[in-house]
């Protein structure tokens, strides 16, 4: 009997052990490397577990983070170099060579340049009517956008007619001539009459850079001029070559003195000059000079 219990120890103990070799080994986890948790046990977590962790998860170059583990965070990292493409306005080198925005040659014409912000969006060197992309080969959009030819006071100095740039590009009316009907000989606009987009230019009698009833005069009549008021008149805006550009023509009773006419669209879409309701600008006139006009619609 005890030969048959001690046959059968034995016998339990070899099944056992068999088992046991049997049974498949237990891996430790990996080192997830980015979850601050010591994920294989062995003391160490993400970057400071190198042996793991060193390349197994890609640089990403604009989030502070060491993410390969490497000792370098963004741009820092060689593996950054050019791995982002350079945004050109944000202020910041995407492309981890050194060089932000305009300062980056691969930024040089990467963005249109704007024309009316002071910024040199495209990263030539050259702001808005600086920019010989600011210019356009179209038809001009510089018009006759008001005027007011009876004011109350001294008609010689009081009078003014605004010229105003309607497009989104700068307009170089160097050359340009404007006249009334009684000019024989226009006036010539002289070298770098730059009109910035959806600019005014005031046009009088007046020296240019002075200021008369709060009007600041830009450009000046070659010879004193006095619109018509009693027979109304024609100003013509032509360019350098002669082709009229703008051109508006008025009767004596359009408008009641001391008022402006500007520049409005009717419901065809064509232009007229009707009489504003602005309040005083200046010497008990009314009107918008150097201002947008009162009127809703404009080209």
């Amino acid at each position: 009997m005890e030969k048959l219990v001690t046959r059968l120890t034995i016998v339990t103990l070899l099944l056992a052990g068999v088992a046991l070799f049997a049974a498949p080994l237990c891996s430790p986890p990996e080192e997830v490397c980015d979850n601050g948790i010591d994920d294989d046990d062995d003391g160490l977590i993400d970057c400071n577990d190198v042996e793991d962790c060193l390349d197994v998860i890609a640089e990403v170059c604009d989030d502070g983070i060491d993410n390969d583990c490497d000792g370098d965070a963004d741009c820092a990292d060689s593996d950054c170099l050019d791995a982002i493409v350079e945004t050109c306005d944000d202020g910041i080198d995407n492309d981890c060579d050194g060089k932000t925005d305009c300062e980056d040659p691969d930024c040089l014409n990467v963005i249109v340049e704007d024309c009316s912000d002071d910024i040199d969006n495209d990263c030539d060197g050259k702001t808005d009517c600086e920019d010989e992309n600011c210019f356009g080969s179209g038809p001009s959009k510089v018009v006759i956008n008001e005027f007011i030819y009876n004011p109350f006071g001294l008609e010689t100095s009081n009078e003014w007619v605004e010229l105003c740039n309607l497009g989104d590009l700068c307009e170089d009316l160097s050359g340009a001539r404007i006249k009334d009907a009684s000019n024989l000989d226009p006036t010539v606009f002289p070298a770098q009459t730059i009109f910035r987009p959806r600019a005014c230019k005031i046009l009088s009698n007046n020296t240019p850079g002075s200021t008369v009833c709060n009007v600041l005069t830009n450009l000046q009549w070659r010879v004193p001029v006095t619109l018509n008021n009693a027979e109304g008149d024609t100003i013509t805006l032509m360019d350098a070559d002669g082709n009229t550009i703008s051109e508006v023509s008025y009767t004596g009773d359009a408008a009641e003195e001391g008022f402006s006419l500007e520049r409005c669209l009717d419901s065809n879409g064509d232009p007229v000059y009707v009489q504003t309701s602005a309040s005083v600008y200046g010497c008990e006139n009314s009107g918008t000079p150097g201002a947008l006009n009162l009127c809703s619609v404009q080209e």
